[in-house]
């Protein structure tokens, strides 16, 4: 029996085994200059393609039924296999802690809420930026102490990135070597690097289990379930190959690609997003358009929805010129997931109209969002935010 044919869609590894797939061997993930060169080659392209009638977009509603928003529940129960024999307790006093590591806001701290819920443990609520700041002495006091199984799913939001920002984390990794009962702690693949650089936590805590990457295999089986069997997916008939999903899928075993079945939108989807479940899944959502002979945009069960080539895609990559304010700004975000401008011009060497500038442009270039008052990296700016800062130098995180 193969590996491909055992491997679930659910699995965790430790992070220093995780490994993105890669890109198909004809074709490259369309991202910095590359992708600038995609652009320029089709602006100089002939008019041909212009004049043809695309497929539109289905509706809000439609792909709300194709691509529902994911439930975590079985991706808990692959995190409970991992996590083993654990989380019953009553193991070394040195092994009372286990992290999970994955992209901020891309899953992680998803499926490890999910697993708590799923197993009625307590949640540790976040400290303010000012008990941050103040060391974090006034929250530490009130947090009990008892052998209660409780779950952390974002160590990002107990630190800053601040000469008065990494008392109350130094102290929180103390007080979990000392804990008396289980306790999981999610954290974000860049926060992770951040603090094993500066207060060796990898060290202390010891290593993380990260969700693994999704090849496009994995994403097949992925967006067939989502789907619930009621829709049929394929290339555009301009295109010619096919991407079978739904309920058209030919039977075959394992999961060996079926034949006629061209995999590579799926290969190139699973490669651009790193495997990163919802930012494969946010690829995926956006890329489906109605067949132009099915129906009109109304929700059904009877439609067939479509990609465009890959090419044809237009996911965000880096403004033009990008500066060390839009790089800091960025940084922050990965380390933090999500923050407020004030607090950006608090933390970096920018005012705060810097700050709100830089926020506004690459709010333009759709690598940056803001929700309520806090800022955030979108889904599919990760990718080249990920390329420009790790070209910048900036530490970057495994995932």
């Amino acid at each position: 029996m193969s590996q491909e044919e055992t491997t679930p869609l659910w699995s965790f590894v430790r992070l220093e085994e995780y490994s993105a797939p890669a890109a198909p061997a004809a074709e490259r993930v369309r991202s910095g200059f590359g992708r600038l060169w995609d652009r320029l080659r089709r602006s100089g392209a002939a008019d041909d393609d212009d004049d043809r009638v695309k497929p539109a977009p289905p509706s809000l509603a439609l792909r709300d039924e194709a691509v529902p928003s994911p439930s975590w529940r079985e991706a808990a129960q692959g995190l409970d296999v991992a996590l083993g024999q654990w989380a019953e307790g009553g193991g070394a006093p040195d092994d009372q802690v286990r992290v999970v590591v994955g992209p901020s806001g891309a899953a992680a701290d998803e499926i490890v809420g999910a697993w708590a819920n799923s197993q009625q443990w307590g949640s540790v609520e976040p400290p303010r930026t000012e008990q941050i700041l103040a060391g974090g002495e006034d929250w530490l006091a009130g947090m009990e102490q008892d052998e209660t199984p409780r779950v952390l799913t974002r160590l990002d939001q107990f630190y800053l990135r601040h000469h008065d920002g990494l008392e109350l984390v130094e102290r929180l990794i103390e007080r979990l070597l000392t804990t008396r009962g289980p306790f999981l702690v999610g954290c974000g693949s860049w926060s992770w690097a951040y603090l094993t650089r500066t207060l060796k936590i990898d060290v202390a805590l010891g290593p993380p289990l990260a969700i693994q990457a999704l090849d496009h295999r994995l994403l097949r089986d992925w967006f067939g379930q989502l789907a619930a069997g009621r829709f049929d997916f394929c290339q555009s008939r301009e295109n010619g190959s096919a991407v079978v999903v739904g309920k058209r899928r030919p039977e075959s075993h394992g999961r060996d690609d079926s034949p006629g079945e061209d995999p590579d939108f799926l290969r190139q989807l699973a490669a651009f997003s790193r495997g990163i479940p919802l930012i494969a899944w946010q690829g995926w959502r956006d890329s489906l358009r109605l067949e132009s002979d099915g129906p009109t945009g109304e929700t059904t069960r009877e439609a067939t929805l479509c990609v465009p080539a890959w090419s044809e895609l237009d996911f965000p990559g880096p403004p033009g010129a990008i500066g060390p304010c839009d790089h800091a700004i960025l940084h922050e975000l990965m380390l933090q997931g999500s923050t407020t401008a004030e607090l950006l011009a608090h933390l970096l060497p920018y005012s705060l109209a810097d700050v709100t500038n830089s926020l506004h442009v690459l709010r333009k270039s759709r690598l940056a969002e803001r929700e309520s008052d806090a800022w955030r990296v979108t889904r599919l700016g990760y990718p080249a935010v990920r390329e420009s800062l790790r070209e910048a130098g900036y530490l970057a995180g495994v995932i």
